[in-house]
């Protein structure tokens, strides 16, 4: 992710997708701490990774591969 706000050099900065509201600023301007973008983002990660486990379960059922 590109941070919207730039190094006091005036240089772009990069973070990596676990660097987002991990509660550590490290957009020079805090963009990626965010409350409300941070409150969406983690809410829309939780439902994602249930969405994940709840596809894997029905797959495992249906291909004869749960666990008894």
């Amino acid at each position: 992710m590109l941070c919207p706000s730039r190094s006091t050099h005036q240089y772009d900065v990069c973070i990596t997708a676990e660097q987002l509201c991990d509660d550590v600023v490290d957009c020079p301007g805090g963009e990626d701490e965010n409350p409300t973008n941070c409150l969406f983002y983690k809410s829309t990660k939780e439902q994602l990774k249930h969405i994940y486990n709840t596809v894997l379960l029905l797959a495992d059922h249906a291909t004869g591969h749960h666990e008894l």
